[in-house]
């Protein structure tokens, strides 16, 4: 449960049925004067929607081309979206999302693995519009600093070359805005969690924005063991030094410690004794221990040419630390007594690269005009990874006692 601060809107409708009021007790002949209606509209995919629905998503077209004259099929969940569901991973925010099951594997917070169609969208992830970076580990971003999600179903090798068929996703994280805004809150739910969030944008001059994005989070479950401290700080800066010209400057900081539930065998799941097995926890307390670290720094660029092109490159440089050590069920023994469990380690570290240039323009021939886009993306990375896996040794199926250590020999 999260509390913020928002202004209050239902005053204008107020308002507007009051003005009407007098006009009624006129004479017919005499003229009516009405307030102006000032309708506002924007053609700028990185203004941030407001409510639910997200009219501009760049992921089909690379471009700002309207969701409505798109012609593929597209699904955008909104940060008030995300907000009101009180999602706290990309799996939770796609749970509403037709055609993707967000959460294909339960809750895990080490990993976001939806499916989209049918098909694993692990590697299907994008950030901003450029890969995100996944080699073993799976660098979850915060939701808090997304301004939205956006997710394209279909064939998409025109615009992503290798990937799955049924479609990507992709974050898009909260840009600096030409309005100031300020929201400020904490949140306590009933395991205990706590979490604090700060979103704060301000507009120092006609040409140059900047917004501070930060929540510390203190996740807990039923399972007590299970937890999850994050901190994540994002920033986000705009600069357009003319009408021809943006530059959005877009960096973010996370830092948690995630672990993952070992699971529970099936062959208990049929006991009937299903709340014992909510609470229970068959990995090992002094083993099993998480540290992750994610920075991203990336700078997108747009400049209509005097030709009548619009050159646009998105740059982002990130790097991914994990130290990761667990237990897994494997099992259960013949007397059903004890659980078999495994164990992994897992110590990775990846720098990666991506850098997007397209070229764009709208060209009419007679009646018809046509709106071209062409470009190159290129993706470098180093993986450094080292995947251990050990024999763990059986705990008690009915009272658990911790302390047996996997083997030493992977």
């Amino acid at each position: 449960m999260t509390h913020s601060f928002r202004p209050l809107r239902l005053a204008g409708a107020s308002l507007l049925a009051l003005s009407n009021a007098p006009a009624l007790a006129q004479n017919a002949q005499d003229p009516v004067l009405l307030e102006p209606i000032v309708l506002t509209a924007t053609s700028d995919a990185s203004v941030q929607a407001d409510g639910y629905v997200g009219g501009f998503a760049q992921v089909a077209t690379k471009s700002n081309t309207p969701v409505a004259e798109t012609q593929q099929s597209i699904s955008v969940v909104t940060s008030q979206q995300i907000e009101d569901q009180g999602a706290e991973t990309l799996g939770q925010a796609l749970n509403y999302t037709a055609g993707v099951m967000g959460q294909p594997f339960g809750s895990d917070p080490r990993f976001d693995s939806p499916t989209v169609r049918g098909f694993e969208a692990r590697g299907s992830q994008y950030v901003n519009g450029l890969r995100q970076l996944r080699d073993f580990g799976a660098p979850a971003f915060e939701v808090y600093g997304l301004q939205q999600v956006e997710v394209l179903k279909g064939p998409n090798s025109s615009l992503y070359g290798a990937g799955s068929p049924a479609g990507i996703i992709n974050q898009v994280q909260k840009r600096a805005q030409n309005s100031e805004f300020s929201e400020i809150g904490l949140g306590y739910d009933s395991n205990d969690s706590a979490q604090t969030f700060v979103d704060v944008n301000r507009v120092a001059s006609p040409n140059l924005s900047w917004r501070l994005t930060g929540i510390l989070r203190d996740s807990q479950t039923q399972i007590s063991e299970l937890t999850n401290q994050r901190g994540y700080l994002g920033a986000a800066l705009r600069y357009t030094p003319d009408d021809a010209t943006t530059v959005d400057v877009i960096a973010s900081y996370t830092k948690d410690a995630p672990v993952s539930p070992p699971g529970v065998p099936f062959a208990l799941t049929q006991t009937g004794d299903g709340k014992t097995l909510r609470d229970a926890y068959f990995g090992e307390p002094g083993f099993d221990d998480s540290d992750r670290d994610m920075a991203n720094l990336g700078v997108e660029i747009s400049h209509q040419l005097d030709n009548g092109w619009t050159l646009s490159q998105g740059f982002r440089v990130e790097r991914f630390d994990w130290t990761y050590t667990g237990h897994y069920v494997s099992g259960l023994s013949d007397d059903s007594l004890s659980i078999t469990r495994g164990a992994n380690f897992q110590n990775e570290s990846t720098t990666g690269l991506n850098l997007d240039t397209r070229l764009s323009n709208s060209i009419t021939t007679g009646a018809v005009t046509h709106d071209l886009l062409l470009g190159l993306d290129i993706r470098q990375y180093d993986a450094d990874t080292t995947t251990e896996f050990f024999f763990g040794q059986p705990i008690d199926a009915s009272d658990p006692v911790y302390g047996g250590l996997p083997t030493t020999t992977a």
